[in-house]
């Protein structure tokens, strides 16, 4: 946030619990709860469905990847054909795909094919969710709370993400159709919360009330993203790295959980700080701005994954893993709410923005599996830790030097582009 004042107070840490803006953040993060409760389940649960069923590691995770390829082509195809939509829009679609992806490990045979078509549900999904955060906090929220709506938005999937394994792992004692049955029920709790709340959720700042945005097509997105990049580049690069950390932990750091005596605490480690990591950047926010709070942040949090992997996987192992990730939970919502506030100065370019974004996560999700395997396997599970964790101080401190405090964005260029 930019607001400033001698005492540096948080406005976004003290709301008044009868603001509107604060009303509909709560009921939205509500609403994400649920299906990040069914996505944590079906997270858990579709990599030992699949490695059951066709007992290939490579293979399990050539199929999950496939998600974030369809993901990458959904960041150019939604930015080109819903320009403009608001965030119902796509959070209706989102919970719909959901619960087809669900529904696909209930019907479909464990068949390689019908497992990719699963995964592209999943991306498709995946990207849909996105479009729909990004857009609520742009249209709901006042500048100043971009932040705020972030680290909400985190702490409710966070919880999600940390209640959900569980369950996941729970069902799956009973048979293997419970955790996608499970993960269904959670979405349709989520769409009956949003035709409850869809009245309230659809309310929009004056200035986007009867805006129309132009068609856009493919070539146009690639020119937004050619002018926006020698800009952006290091933010994108920061997100890419931090995305890429968290992609790891889920795929190596889960092997590495179960090889431990107390692995159990490793999971816990990690997400428990995504549940108020994020009220405390927005402390420092005010004073530093956005971008610096993020890339501090990060630059403390790579220090300490980078320590953590010279451990042995002991208690100390998981303390410094949640250390490092309370200064990564800081760090997320802070640069998203940077790239927020160019949502505002881009009109009807904002969709293009957001699929970069999108594109950049994807693109993590993709590489970032198979680099760490490819770390532990020709180091150690350990070390991979280490690895990313200087790679993510090192970005961190490249972003602190060359980053400006204010970004200037081609304006008049985009505008042409637009026009």
């Amino acid at each position: 946030m930019r607001l400033r004042s001698r005492s540096y107070p948080s406005p976004a840490l003290t709301p008044a619990l009868g603001q509107p803006w604060l009303k509909r953040l709560c009921l939205y993060s509500i609403i994400l709860m649920f299906v990040g409760l069914g996505d944590a389940i079906m997270t858990y649960f579709s990599p030992v469905y699949i490695n059951r069923h066709l007992n290939n590691e490579m293979i399990m995770g050539l199929i999950i990847a496939t998600s974030s390829m369809v993901g990458l082509a959904c960041d150019i195809l939604f930015g080109e054909f819903f320009s403009g939509k608001p965030h119902s829009f796509f959070l209706l679609r989102s919970i719909a795909v959901a619960g087809l992806f669900s529904l696909s490990f209930i019907f479909f045979p464990p068949l390689v094919a019908l497992l990719i078509l699963s995964m592209a549900l999943w991306g498709i999904y995946y990207e849909l969710i996105l479009f729909s955060d990004f857009h609520f906090i742009n249209h709901a929220l006042d500048h100043p709370h971009h932040s705020l709506g972030w680290s909400i938005i985190k702490m409710f999937t966070g919880l999600a993400y940390l209640i959900g394994p569980l369950i996941a792992g729970f069902l799956l004692t009973f048979n293997e159709t419970f955790p996608p049955l499970g993960a269904l029920v959670m979405f349709l709790v989520a769409f009956s919360l949003f035709l409850i709340f869809r009245p309230r959720l659809d309310k929009r700042s004056p200035a986007d009330i009867h805006q129309t945005a132009p068609k856009r097509n493919l070539l146009h997105e690639f020119k937004v993203w050619r002018l926006l990049l020698p800009k952006l580049w290091p933010v994108m690069l920061f997100i890419l790295i931090l995305t890429m950390m968290d992609a790891a932990f889920w795929t190596v750091g889960s092997v590495l959980a179960d090889t431990m005596n107390h692995g159990g605490f490793l999971v816990v480690a990690y997400m428990l700080p995504s549940l108020f990591a994020g009220y405390l950047a927005a402390r420092f926010s005010p004073r530093y701005g956005k971008k610096r709070t993020a890339f501090v942040t990060g630059l403390i949090c790579g220090c300490l994954f980078a320590l953590s992997g010279l451990t042995a996987a002991s208690p100390l192992f998981v303390i410094l893993i949640f250390v490092a990730s309370i200064f990564q939970g800081m760090a997320m919502p802070e640069i998203f709410g940077a790239i927020e506030d160019y949502l505002e100065r881009m009109g009807h370019s904002a969709n293009t923005l957001v699929g970069l974004e999108n594109s950049t996560t994807s693109l993590a999700f993709i590489i970032g599996p198979i680099f760490a395997g490819l770390i532990a396997s020709v180091l150690s599970e350990l070390l991979m830790f280490s690895v990313f964790g200087l790679l993510i101080a090192g970005i961190s401190l490249l972003a602190l030097l060359i980053v400006p405090r204010k970004i200037h964005l081609p304006q008049t260029a985009l505008n042409q582009v637009g026009s």
